[in-house]
């Protein structure tokens, strides 16, 4: 019966594993979970708490973002894809020294660049954590998983500009291999994004300064011709 089978769920291992991350703070591992744990309500406050932690750079992790971050009277939100990498700085430091922040753009995100790529050779150099943001309203995600035109309406360059700030401001003390204690200095952030998301990255400067210590626009679409 349906009530037997919530009793069952209730007390299945997941479940438990589930409520002892929210009693003490723990971290639970995407992994860890069975697939059908992997979303709903648990997993948004594990999420929104920072608890979920999985070092692999092949999985997303979810962000709890506002879906409308200019509107004080709004509370809705929605997941956010993104994906870290730690090879770059893992085994030299207790942290990284450099965050680099790469935008995917208007597609959806296919994760953590591979390791042959310029970004990683780069993120090795410098010792930095890679961190790979979806663009909203691309991949799985999708506010409120509303594509209608009513919806569409918080698809703009504004609201994503603030969807990567969120992340960087939020990322350092809830980072999933290490995270800052108080008072500690964060590593620097380094933004990077190509055609779109290089004109991103270049506004991002412009519209959050001080947010990151430098940013690599590579061929930034800047000018609408119409």
């Amino acid at each position: 019966s349906f009530f037997r089978e919530s009793l069952s769920m209730a007390f299945s291992p997941s479940f438990l594993v589930l409520l002892l991350a929210l009693r003490m703070g723990l971290s639970v591992g995407l992994t860890e979970l069975p697939p059908h744990a992997r979303g709903g309500e648990a997993l948004r406050m594990l999420s929104k708490r920072g608890l979920i932690t999985d070092p692999s750079p092949d999985l997303p992790h979810l962000f709890e973002q506002k879906v409308d971050h200019f509107d004080p009277a709004s509370s809705a939100t929605f997941l956010q894809r993104y994906w870290v990498s730690d090879a770059g700085w893992a085994g030299h430091r207790a942290s990284p020294q450099f965050l680099f922040l790469l935008m995917c753009g208007e597609s959806t995100c296919p994760g953590s660049p591979d390791p042959k790529k310029w970004i990683m050779v780069l993120a090795r150099r410098y010792q930095a954590a890679v961190v790979t943001l979806e663009h909203r309203f691309y991949g799985n995600s999708i506010p409120n998983n509303d594509t209608s035109l009513k919806g569409l309406r918080f698809l703009t360059v504004k609201q994503s500009l603030a969807d990567h700030a969120a992340l960087m401001q939020w990322y350092p003390t809830h980072a999933h291999r290490w995270r800052l204690l108080g008072g500690a200095t964060p590593p620097g952030w380094v933004v990077f994004g190509g055609s779109y998301s290089g004109a991103l990255a270049a506004w991002l400067q412009e519209t959050y300064p001080g947010l990151a210590v430098a940013a690599y626009s590579s061929s930034g679409v800047v000018n609408a011709i119409m």
